[in-house]
């Protein structure tokens, strides 16, 4: 069994996606700008606050009925498949998310479809917040870092913080676009080139896997079988791929074996404590994920 020590992935990207939104569906106020302070565990600071950059932003450059799968922006820049944006409000002050599903020429199409009606010029817009971390921001494990993200919403201050190791220390993801193809040839038609479907584990590896062997481990300072968190990514991507394509049921029966091989790459795993040494750490099954994410 190969063993990986989960380690800072070099040249890396810390994200935070809002979940919990104001009532119209806005952003964070553009005064203050959103920051990001990196702390250690008893809170001192590992790389002072740091401005982040933010996801796009446009309007729809016509208007969109209700059930429509597809909208035309102002402005394409920077949007792209896979991530979630908000659109709204609209004149009834109704908005909704929406799972980007294929992004064109000045067109972005969406995995399901409208719920509500939008006019010309309403906004549709990303709330992920990202900073870079580079090797020399940290330049050993930090053992229960965690990262204090900042910024406003009508003038009133958020402060929200997420665990620097959920997608910054892990196993380097060694999945790659053939290996992909060798699991599931289909893959080529449904989801096309190369680099699409690279971008597509990447993400996969990123947004799902990360952060449920993060919250499975707790920890940064873990050992785990490399072998069986790629096949994870696999079935992660499998899950996601036919859930696209409306097959729901190969969907979830990826999403199960997805959810069964972390319990495998994780079940048994060597601890490392804080002075370096190593204990047998027992995973209750409780503590593993059972959701089906679409993206």
């Amino acid at each position: 069994m190969t063993i990986h020590f989960l380690q800072q992935e070099i040249g890396g990207t810390l994200e935070h996606v809002m979940k919990e939104l104001p009532s119209d569906g806005a952003r964070w106020d553009a005064s203050p700008a959103p920051a990001v302070t990196l702390r250690t565990r008893d809170g001192g600071s590992l790389r002072a606050s740091t401005a982040v950059s933010v996801g796009p932003s446009t309007t729809l450059s016509s208007a969109a009925t209700v059930g429509a799968r597809s909208v035309s922006l102002t402005l394409a820049t920077g949007f792209a498949r896979w991530e979630e944006y908000v659109i709204g409000p609209n004149v009834s002050g109704q908005w909704e998310r929406v799972l980007a599903d294929g992004i064109g020429s000045g067109t972005l199409t969406f995995l399901d479809p409208l719920v509500y009606a939008y006019g010309s010029g309403v906004t549709i817009k990303s709330h992920r917040l990202y900073s870079p971390v580079t090797g020399g921001t940290v330049g050993s494990v930090a053992w229960g870092a965690w990262a204090e993200w900042s910024y406003y919403v009508d003038s009133v201050r958020r402060k929200v913080a997420t665990p620097f190791n959920v997608s910054r220390y892990a196993p380097r993801l060694e999945v790659t676009a053939l290996d992909f193809l060798q699991t599931e040839p289909a893959a080529r038609q449904m989801i096309g080139s190369d680099q699409k479907i690279d971008l597509m584990i990447r993400r996969r590896w990123e947004q799902v896997v990360l952060p449920d062997v993060a919250k499975i481990l707790g920890s940064p300072g873990a050992m785990v079988s490399g072998e069986a968190v790629a096949r994870a990514v696999i079935y992660s991507v499998q899950d996601l791929m036919y859930r696209t394509d409306g097959n729901m049921e190969r969907a979830n029966d990826y999403a199960e074996l997805y959810v069964n091989q972390l319990q495998e790459a994780t079940d048994g795993m060597v601890d490392l404590d804080e002075s370096g040494g190593q204990s047998e750490t027992e995973i209750p099954p409780s503590a593993h994920s059972r959701r089906m994410r679409r993206g």
